[in-house]
């Protein structure tokens, strides 16, 4: 293995070790606070999972001393020494948990080395000072940054993409800048510039004797390591000259104007108000957090933000999905909305791929003209429904999934975030989220947005897929899956799979189909061409059961109706329709209610894509089976408003549905109204 390699794979030890759970702070968890060295090592420890100790004085070599002094005197941040294990591998290669080094957040003006590194000391320090930099002063730090990138071969962002697989390009690359201005610290050269630009003579003293090490290590047969950054950098002097002027002006407290320090960002927004506002039981516990106290939130915020800051790639996940779906269909909005209601639809509890899968293959039948079979009954009918006769899934106004989508593609804004059994798992430790639960980690999932700056919908995202990915790796390993690949493989594998979305899907399936995979007909004009037949089963009063039923409410008629139908067709009117040769695709049979003789009753409403005659072939059947005096069809087309030969009617749409009482009291007020379809939603 590389020194390169070593290097990255022993950071990313360091590194992933802080993803597991960590113990909240006693107090004001969001503030920025200075710890003591032992708070700082204890702290260290925690978020590390190591024991961390403080070094006795005696303990630290002069060589060590020497640096840290030159750093605290050029930039004022203080360097403390702790005790702990060394991160690398062992004999047999395996990875080893440990540090070589660290900043904490919450206290960016410390820089924590361990004794047990094997690091030069001038190299270690600048790497970790590094990363503090970067969250005191972000002007300086990205000026920095892109002076390196700029003198670096393409191998180094190579070797990262490789080393650091499982982190961000930004982590990736602020690791690299890292290790170049370590390997600068023990250059004599650089502090010469430092000084040139400084007149620090203290540091530059300080510096210039750190150039003993080498003959102490000599002597004393140690070898300690530096970062090995020197092939990857085509301009020597610009680097330097570089990352001199970055500590330079960071000594002199230049401050860029978009340079905040981490603690002033992670103070907002306030973690006490968000729990303050949380919504309590009676018994003063959290609605919906299974008992979480405000410590316990505070956990879950920092496990999501790491997730978070690991999936930051996937942020644009239901973006990617929403614009992909829209271009394969011609930038058709309309076509791509409802095909995002199929994959709505069709999601509960499957992955992306089969989800995709099972709309597509819906898009697919309905090409072919083919009744939609692709899951349940229910599913199956809320399609067709779709598809066949224009009537948009109910679920559109509600469904968070949906709306996350279609709010990327101009659609209304999505008021909920998407938790689903990986969210639940994370969080609550359950697959399947009660209505309580499920608005609690809504809120969760939203403070989380608010501190990075993004959509809820994005945040959500940022944290679903490396939670899925590690469900991944689970399920691997359960089964013996990708047996012989090293456990970084299988985590990069694992995220990848997780971060695939609809988008993707549609890119790759779809390029062989040309710029447009197909349309769907405007929703009116489909309904347009349905004809409807408004059968009830309550016989003609001028017999005696008709008369007799005449006494029933309409809740109890709605009870005969049903009885009916179980009697006549087993339960499913469909049984009639096929009678007469037709499919899914032909008829809708739903229950609404009708104004006929005087009195108000449940009826079947069916839809027929079909001609006239066979509509009447089914209102004479029905006629005849339940003993009616008539049984009306009609076809409502706005297109045949100015037609003479046409019969006029009138379309009554109601803000919500009606009650039974106030259905009675419309068509008490209203005699010509011949029926009223009752749905869900009137809207």
């Amino acid at each position: 293995m590389s020194a390169h390699r070593e290097v990255a794979q022993a950071e990313i030890a360091r590194r992933q070790a802080a993803t597991e759970p960590q113990a909240a702070p006693a107090a004001e968890p969001f503030a920025s606070r200075t710890y003591t060295p032992e708070e700082g090592a204890k702290e260290l420890g925690s978020q590390l999972g190591l024991e961390v100790t403080t070094a006795a004085k005696e303990e630290v070599p002069a060589a060590a001393r020497g640096a840290a002094a030159t750093v605290e005197k050029a930039f004022g941040k203080k360097v403390v020494f702790v005790k702990a294990g060394q991160a690398g591998f062992d004999a047999q290669g395996k990875a080893r948990w440990g540090t070589d080094g660290a900043v904490l957040p919450e206290d960016p003006g410390t820089v924590y080395v361990n004794l047990n590194s094997n690091r030069k000391w001038q190299a270690l320090i600048g790497h970790e000072t590094t990363h503090a930099l970067k969250r005191t002063n972000a002007a300086v730090y990205n000026e920095l940054q892109a002076a390196v990138n700029s003198a670096l071969k393409d191998e180094a962002f190579t070797w990262a993409g490789e080393a650091y697989a499982e982190r961000t390009k930004d982590i990736q690359n602020e690791e690299i800048v890292a290790n170049v201005v370590g390997d600068q610290m023990h250059e004599p050269r650089f502090w010469l510039e430092v000084f040139g630009r400084t007149g620090d003579v203290k540091a530059l003293a300080n510096a210039m004797f750190s150039t003993l090490d080498k003959i102490r290590n000599k002597i004393t047969g140690q070898s300690r390591l530096d970062y090995n950054t020197r092939e990857f950098i085509t301009d020597t002097k610009r680097v330097r000259s570089a990352v001199a002027k970055a500590y330079a002006a960071w000594q002199k407290g230049a401050q860029g104007k978009t340079a905040q320090p981490a603690a002033a960002l992670e103070s907002k927004p306030d973690f006490g108000k968000f729990v303050a506002g949380l919504l309590r039981t009676e018994k003063g516990e959290i609605a919906g957090s299974r008992g979480m106290g405000t410590r316990d939130v505070w956990n879950l915020v920092q496990r999501m933000e790491r997730l978070a800051r690991e999936g930051k790639p996937y942020k644009g996940w239901y973006r990617d999905s929403a614009q992909e779906i829209l271009k394969a269909f011609g930038g058709d909005k309309r076509s791509a909305e409802i095909f995002a209601q199929l994959i709505a639809i069709t999601s509960a509890n499957r992955e992306v791929k089969a989800n995709f899968t099972l709309a597509e293959k819906a898009l697919v039948q309905y090409a072919e003209g083919q009744p939609i079979e692709v899951g349940s009954q229910q599913t199956n009918d809320k399609i067709n429904d779709l598809l066949y006769f224009g009537i948009p899934w109910d679920g559109r106004k509600t469904n968070n999934f949906y709306r996350d989508i279609m709010q990327e593609i101009g659609g209304p804004k999505s008021r909920e975030t998407t938790q689903d059994m990986h969210m639940g798992q994370m969080a609550l430790g359950k697959k399947k989220l009660s209505d309580s639960e499920y608005s609690f980690l809504d809120k969760v999932t939203k403070f989380v947005a608010e501190r990075f700056g993004v959509k809820p919908s994005e945040a959500q995202a940022m944290v679903w897929v490396p939670q899925k990915a590690r469900s991944l790796v689970r399920r691997y390993l359960e089964n013996g899956f990708h047996r012989g690949m090293s456990a970084q493989g299988m985590k990069r594998m694992a995220l990848a799979e997780a971060g695939i979305n609809y988008g993707s899907i549609a890119r790759k399936r779809w390029a062989m189909l040309g710029p447009e995979v197909g349309g769907f007909p405007k929703a009116k004009e489909i309904r347009a061409q349905g004809r409807q037949v408004t059968a009830e089963v309550k016989p003609s009063t001028k017999l005696p059961i008709g008369q007799a039923l005449t006494k029933l409410s309409v809740s109890r008629l709605q009870e005969y109706q049903k009885t009916a139908f179980n009697r006549v067709f087993g339960g499913d009117p469909g049984i009639l329709m096929r009678a007469f040769g037709l499919d899914r695709t032909q008829y809708r049979i739903m229950e609404g209610a009708g104004g006929y003789d005087g009195m108000t009753a449940p009826n079947a409403i069916v839809t027929l894509n079909t001609d006239a005659v066979t509509a009447e072939r089914v209102a004479k059947a029905w006629m005849y089976i339940f003993r009616q005096d008539a049984v009306p069809f009609f076809r409502a087309d706005p297109k045949l408003a100015n037609d003479e030969n046409a019969a006029q009617g009138i379309k009554l749409v109601f803000a919500e549905s009606l009650s039974n009482t106030q259905l009675r009291s419309a068509t008490a007020r209203s005699p010509s109204l011949i029926s009223a379809e009752r749905t869900a939603s009137r809207s």
